[in-house]
């Protein structure tokens, strides 16, 4: 026997009752049932049973009590409840089960039980819902009953179900991206996942991984195709072929053809191969742009990667060099593509005893961990490191450089080339090269000078819609103000937390000056992580103190990537005279306007710089916006 449901008892057993009586009419209250609206009885005869109205018969098949009494019709039982009778069941019957709706007396049989048909909600008693026409249980009855916790959905409750939709134009999360979405008060944003690998592409010997930067790659694995015969050659994973194929041992990459036009396009490319790159090109005093001096075949392959070149010459702006970044090298068996051909370990017999990586991310200001037997996934001895810092950076290398695990912590945005060699546990010596791209979030501002130590410079950053004064008030952060324990600047914008602040724990504000450098070698910087979209600030640089003549350059970094670079040579700005309360010279830099996509939270800018008689915008004792 199957368990009955109970789908709103009181009501199934009145509307059954309601088809009994329907059928028996003649041997009830003269047609009439229930029929009292006040009063403290209920038949029109006035005594406890029937006998005086209708027929001169009781209600014989019925459990309604029609004389409010207490006593039941026609002998089915005493009232156990206080219910009223004007339609609504005195006790709670048990619904039998059901195989179809003839079971039911004409109610309809669902999931093995009876259920009351219905056309709305309001049909239905507390719990339930009317789905599909007939009363079952509901899984929400309010909008509180369906919450997800996700701040970018909207979450309902449509006739007892649970219904979401994306908030603020939110889609799905596509799986295999290497990013996840993560909302912050109703917004998604994307971010970089590198767990969320793409699904396996048609060739099966590569492996499908998140590339920082560069999200889903297939990489060709050549040992998924090392079939254990060495008459057979070579056996490598060939992307163009979509498959193993099998080579001489002598085998080498095709060579590709290097993609040079013979005339410069103004795309970052040298396309004329004279190893320039945009020259002749338009450009915006001090931006900057990705740029690749190598074959533009060569281009973001392997382990190629972008420059950055800044747009120089105040009088005649034009693109300078093209610097960091890999061009294409010679080919070692790392599991890199050295040479940027699109084949990697192209070698006789290469058999990579070491994973070199190409590239991986960290935020500034926070201690980096090389770890050689991690990373390079071998053991060794005779470990040396060496490190290349970005030329506005302080730092000089790393800890430890002989020992396998060492540390450095990056000062400044920008690209840090880090190389290691060892000596391997067949007595080979191994070496690998890879860039450490620092970057931060929002809007940073970072600015050097060349007299650490005997001169201070100080940085500030204006408030957006505002036009006070630079010293002594709330509009501008700085030293005074902004630093530290000392931060009292409040522009509205939520503090940051964990990595997003120095050493990577804690909270910070927004904004903050991250380093107020008085005599040290590392640049000072200002950071806001969470700028809105439009917002338009002021970058400013002033002579605190010294004598000796200096020359500062301010970097701007939008989004974790470097968008301006002021001060640099042949374009110097020179200070003379400091003096306190900005009574030095004041160097009125840039106008930065932030752009931040709704989205996905992705950020970018537009640096103008100010300007005044054609140069840059110094002036002495000046507190002026």
């Amino acid at each position: 026997m199957q368990t009955p449901l109970n789908m709103g008892s009181s009501r199934i057993f009145g509307m059954m009752a309601g088809l009994a009586l329907l059928a028996a009419c003649t041997a009830a209250d003269t047609g009439a049932v229930n029929t009292n609206r006040g009063g403290s009885t209920r038949d029109t005869g006035g005594s406890s049973n029937d006998t005086a109205s209708g027929g001169g018969g009781s209600d014989t098949g019925s459990t309604i009590d029609d004389a409010g009494s207490g006593a039941a019709d026609g002998g089915s039982g005493a009232d156990t409840t206080t219910t009223d009778d004007t339609g609504t069941a005195d006790t709670t019957p048990v619904v039998p089960g059901c195989v179809d709706t003839a079971d039911c007396g004409g109610l309809a049989c669902v999931n093995g039980a009876c259920a009351i048909p219905c056309s709305t909600d309001a049909n239905c008693e507390a719990g339930y819902a009317c789905v599909g026409g007939s009363c079952l249980p509901a899984a929400c009855t309010t909008e509180a009953d369906c919450s997800d916790g996700n701040p970018c959905t909207t979450d309902s409750c449509t006739a007892g179900l649970c219904a979401r939709a994306p908030l603020f134009g939110a889609v799905a999360d596509e799986p295999g991206n290497c990013q996840h979405i993560e909302c912050s008060a109703g917004v998604p944003a994307y971010v970089e996942d590198f767990t969320d690998v793409p699904p396996p592409d048609r060739i099966a010997c590569t492996i499908e991984q998140c590339v920082p930067t560069r999200g889903p790659q297939s990489v060709p694995n050549n040992a998924l195709c090392d079939d254990g015969d060495p008459l057979n050659g070579d056996e490598i994973c060939s992307i163009p072929d979509e498959a193993c194929i099998s080579v001489p041992a002598t085998w080498i990459c095709d060579e590709p053809d290097p993609g040079y036009t013979g005339t410069e396009v103004c795309d970052g490319s040298d396309n004329n191969a004279n190893g320039q790159v945009d020259e002749g090109c338009t450009c915006v005093f001090g931006t900057t742009q990705a740029c690749f001096a190598g074959a533009p075949s060569s281009r973001n392959v392997g382990g190629c990667l972008d420059g950055t070149q800044t747009c120089q010459n105040r009088a005649a702006p034009a693109w300078g060099p093209c610097t960091g970044g890999f061009l294409p090298a010679t080919e070692i068996c790392d599991t890199k593509d050295n040479d940027c051909d699109g084949c990697a370990d192209d070698l006789p017999d290469c058999e990579a005893s070491l994973a070199c990586p190409t590239e991986v991310t960290a935020p500034p200001l926070q201690l980096y961990v090389l770890d050689g037997p991690a990373v390079l996934g071998t053991t060794g001895t005779g470990w040396n490191w060496t490190l290349r810092a970005p030329p506005n950076s302080g730092v000089r290398g790393v800890a430890a450089p002989t020992s396998a695990r060492t540390t450095f912590t990056p000062d400044v945005s920008g690209d840090y080339l880090v190389s290691v060699t060892f000596t391997d546990d067949k007595g080979n010596t191994q070496g690998c090269s890879w860039i450490v791209h620092v970057r931060g979030k929002g809007l940073r501002v970072e600015m050097r000078w060349d007299t650490f130590g005997s001169v201070d410079v100080d940085l500030h950053l204006h408030r957006a819609g505002s036009t006070a004064n630079w010293c002594n008030n709330a509009d501008t952060c700085y030293y005074s103000n902004c630093a530290g324990a000392f931060n009292s600047v409040n522009w509205g914008y939520p503090a940051s937390s964990g990595l997003d602040c120095p050493g990577g724990t804690g909270t910070c504000n927004n904004p903050r000056l991250d380093l107020d450098n008085i005599s040290g070698f590392s640049p000072e910087n200002i950071n806001l992580d969470n700028p809105r979209d439009g917002d338009t600030f002021r970058v400013m640089s002033h002579m605190y103190g010294g004598s000796a003549t200096t020359h500062p350059v301010i970097t701007i970094y939008c989004g974790g990537l470097v968008r301006a670079v002021f001060g640099e040579a042949p374009d110097r700005v020179t200070f003379t005279s400091s003096g306190g309360a900005c009574g030095g010279n004041t160097w009125r830099v840039a106008d930065v306007q932030m752009h931040v996509d709704a989205l996905t939270g992705l950020m970018d800018c537009t640096v103008v710089p100010v300007v005044s008689g054609g140069g840059y915008d110094v002036r002495t004792a000046n507190q002026g916006f």
